[in-house]
């Protein structure tokens, strides 16, 4: 289970001085062996991919980065597809490295901090588990047209809207309620 899969969640680090480490383990094996993609901060500060080996690290990728700022979230997140493993950091991917150590195992959320009395957050935590290799979802695409495009208050207009990757449509403001992913509809808007 869990040959390609990802994970991301949102971090909130609450300390003023924070040290810790913040991130998604991938393809988990057991307490020792596991691939490891993070955020660690405090004197030193950067992006990682490691994998553990019997309790053991090895830094596959890494990346500087600043310290967080108090109290403000950051989104992290790690895939595997094969043997590519990713790092995202608030949606932009900043590493990309190679390893076959681990061929499957399912993915986890990692929080390391040295103050236990305020500790940071972990909110959103997400993740999925592909048989086959991972595709990034494609956004759903709206044209919308009004005919004509300008009335005044009790004429008609015929609305015609068209969509790509869509599954469903809903209408707002006056023009309400679920509609067709494509269609036509007249309105005629009172001020």
């Amino acid at each position: 289970a869990g040959k390609n899969q990802d994970a991301a969640a949102v971090f909130t680090p609450l300390q003023i001085d924070s040290s810790g480490g913040y991130g998604v383990v991938l393809r988990y094996q057991d307490a020792n062996n596991y691939y490891l993609a993070y955020r660690q901060t405090g004197g030193s500060s950067f992006l990682r991919i490691s994998k553990f080996v019997n309790g053991v690290e090895t830094v596959i990728g890494s990346a500087s980065l600043p310290n967080p700022v108090y109290n403000v979230p950051f989104r992290l997140s790690g895939s595997v597809s094969d043997n590519t493993l990713t790092l995202s950091f608030n949606g932009q991917q900043r590493l990309s490295v190679t390893d076959a150590t681990f061929a499957s195992g399912p993915p986890g959320l990692f929080l390391s901090t040295r103050f236990t009395a305020k500790p940071d957050r972990a909110d959103d935590f997400l993740a999925h588990l592909y048989s086959g290799s991972i595709l990034p979802p494609t956004p759903p695409v709206v044209s919308l047209t009004a005919s004509p495009s300008s009335i005044t208050s009790g004429q008609s207009s015929t609305i015609t809207w068209s969509s790509t990757n869509a599954t469903s449509c809903a209408a707002s403001n006056g023009w309400t309620g679920a509609k067709a992913v494509s269609g036509t509809q007249s309105v005629s808007p009172t001020v």
